[in-house]
């Protein structure tokens, strides 16, 4: 006769259930009992919050409700595997667990609850990492981590490391190789690779854990702290180069896991975090991140499982840039074969090829001026830059350890087209390369120099030897950190000349026609690929997105304001005093730094610059001391003001 199965019986608005894990030994039944409480800020109750990866939805394992195992309910092979190692001997133990807690076929439940597990995993007592059984190394990553944490103490928000003890100092620089073993090497990459670590949900959960976060492995079991403070460390030091790669490919991902959330996070920056990450649900891309965020910023979003994936993303493009009054989301678009109904609207459900640019200040603090049409166009204003006259893909891996194919691609680019040989530019092109490749991401374009970047002169002496001679490249020391940043930035993309001859990357499904414009309220270039459609749309001409570029001469708001007057030079300045980093215009004559821009007079009265410290983070705004108006925009870049200058702008509408 077929067991029972266990009904849940529903839960109101203010409601949770939580899973007693009663107590056995190591080869009895997995025996819960399910509690339903009030779960308010009032309430106040013990529980631990475990997080951990689902696995497989087939052939899943029967575990018992009540002390008299009547009823039976269906679990994941991956938390069955889990629930033996977290059971007590001697005593129960209360935990929250998605896929038992929640009603996993009441749809409506699952939205519900989604909302809550913010506050559930924030205000557990502890939450728990299962990353899965013992394998026959990860008892030496455990105690490389420990051993390489115990050594010194990092800040999370900024990742400084600081000493513990006198003789622990060289753990610290960068640069200075760590005591371990290929082995132990080996070990915590084995560790790093399991599935935990590239779970969408565990971004929410691992962020909004206390302190106490354990993580455990089997038997073992070691704080979740300790393996961010190591990784940390990890980030810049030499390893073996054929770990190396592998390596690379988890730090990002856990270093986010890790990094303290400040203000400056919003949901298109999570999005763009978070593009590796997977999940079950495509909605989930979304709804996943929705509890890292403030409740302004989560842009009053629903979860719904109900609406179809498309019109979750559209709805959520329009709130993006309604709420934001910028089009940071267009940033991560790659125009490919699943844009198949508005190629404003991003694709989620695949992971972006690219990185984002940073560094970028194309329509300087400027806010969009954009309006929904008819038939779900998009219009938008800005400046058409110029037309690609000239592409070539660059064909690389990111993370090959192996920096020879890079070269010989660059190599291959500039003897098989003509591309760099026809370059209408200056006629020496190497500084223009230099800063494209590179998304001039160089020490100086930081004030103070950022050391642990690499320099334009030693990046500019390697593209020569590279494009103007055939010497062997030997892939070590400053060669390998340049090849790094020239294969980060380069991945995905393609090297192209414009009609008036600008140097530019762009995503690889750019071609020539296509314009390069910048948008206001966007950081970097957009690709637009004009198109004629259907008459229903008022304009005749439109176009399609195809991506952000970098392109030279035009990412310092130049396409709006012109160029910058001689003997100035855009930075990121570290300001001291207020504790933040944002533009500054640094006079090179004088060496003087100042967040004016030298090409925009005085702020109209009675507008202020200000600052403000706001959870531990600086935040910069434009304060109206008449209204009491509180903006992060230049209101001397609004679409109107500059019209005002006499900027002539223009439109595009976006299908």
């Amino acid at each position: 006769m077929p067991q029972p199965r266990y009904k849940y019986s529903p839960l109101s608005e203010n409601e949770i259930r939580l899973m007693t894990l009663l107590p056995g030994g190591n080869d009895s039944q997995i025996r819960v009992a399910l509690t339903t409480i009030i779960f308010t800020s009032d309430t106040n109750v013990d529980f631990e919050a475990l997080s951990y990866t689902w696995g497989s939805t087939e052939n899943k394992v029967d575990i018992f409700v009540g002390e008299t195992c009547n009823d039976a309910l269906s679990v994941t092979r991956n938390l069955a595997q889990a629930l033996p190692y977290l059971r007590y001997v001697d005593k129960p133990r209360v935990l929250w667990i998605d896929a038992i807690s929640v009603n996993q076929e009441d749809l409506d439940e699952r939205s519900s609850q989604v909302k809550r597990m913010p506050n559930i995993y924030s205000r557990a007592t502890r939450v728990l990492i299962w990353l899965g059984l013992e394998s026959f190394d990860s008892r030496m990553a455990f105690d490389c981590l420990r051993l390489v944490a115990s050594k010194y103490h990092v800040n999370r928000g900024n990742f400084n490391i600081i000493p513990i003890m006198k003789d622990a100092s060289l753990w610290a620089v960068p640069g200075q190789a760590l005591p371990l073993s290929e082995q132990q090497y080996r070990s915590i990459l084995n560790l790093i690779n399991r599935d935990w670590f590239e779970r969408l949900w565990v971004c929410q959960e691992a962020h909004l854990a206390n302190q106490d976060a354990l993580v455990i492995c089997g038997t073992d079991s070691i704080l979740w702290q300790t393996i961010g403070n190591t990784m940390v460390c990890l980030q810049s030091k030499p390893c073996p180069l054929h770990i190396f790669s592998a390596l690379a490919k988890r730090h990002d991902a856990i270093l986010f896991l890790f990094r303290k959330i400040s203000r400056i996070y919003r949901l298109s920056l999570f999005i763009e975090e978070t593009k590796d990450f997977k999940c079950a649900d495509p909605r989930d891309k979304i709804y996943a991140l929705l509890g890292l965020l403030s409740i302004e910023d989560q842009l009053e979003i629903e979860p719904d499982y109900t609406k179809p994936v498309y019109e979750v993303y559209r709805e959520v493009t329009l709130k993006l840039i309604h709420n934001t009054h910028i089009l940071v989301v267009l940033q991560g678009i790659e125009l490919n074969d699943s844009n198949k109904v508005h190629s404003w609207v991003p694709d989620w459900t695949t992971s972006r090829v690219a990185v984002s640019f940073v560094g970028c200040n194309a329509s300087n603090a400027s806010s969009a001026e954009c309006i929904a049409g008819p038939g779900d166009l998009l219009q938008v204003t800005g400046k058409l830059v110029s037309r690609i006259s000239q592409i070539e893909a660059i064909k690389i891996t990111r993370f090959d350890v192996d920096s020879s194919k890079l070269v010989t691609q660059l190599r291959s680019i500039a003897s098989k087209s003509s591309l760099l040989d026809n370059f209408p530019g200056p006629p020496d092109y190497i500084p223009a390369l230099c800063e494209v490749l590179c998304s001039n991401q160089f020490a100086e374009q930081y004030r103070p120099l950022d050391l642990r970047k690499v320099n334009i002169l030693e990046t500019e002496r390697f593209l020569r030897t590279v494009f103007e001679t055939q010497d062997h490249i030997e892939g070590l020391g400053v060669e390998n950190r340049i090849t790094g940043k020239l294969e980060l930035y380069c991945h995905g993309r393609s090297l192209f000349v414009t009609e008036d001859g600008r140097l530019g990357l762009a995503p690889q499904a750019a071609q020539p026609g296509d314009i390069v414009t910048v948008l206001l309220g966007c950081d970097s270039c957009i690709i637009l690929r004009p198109v004629t459609l259907q008459h229903t749309y008022p304009s005749k001409q439109q176009y399609r997105v195809v991506g952000e570029a970098y392109c030279h001469g035009f990412m310092q708001g130049e396409a709006i304001l012109g160029p910058l007057p001689p003997g100035f030079e855009a930075v990121e300045w570290y300001n001291e005093n207020s504790g933040g980093v944002e533009w500054a215009y640094v006079n090179l004559e004088t060496a003087h730094t100042d967040v004016n821009d030298p090409r925009l007079g005085a702020l109209p009265e009675p507008w202020k610059r200000q600052r403000r410290t706001e959870e531990g983070a600086m935040y910069r705004y434009f304060l109206n001391e008449e209204t009491g108006e509180e903006t992060v925009f230049d209101p001397r870049l609004k679409a109107d003001a500059l019209r005002a200058m006499g900027v002539e702008l223009d439109v595009f509408d976006l299908v």
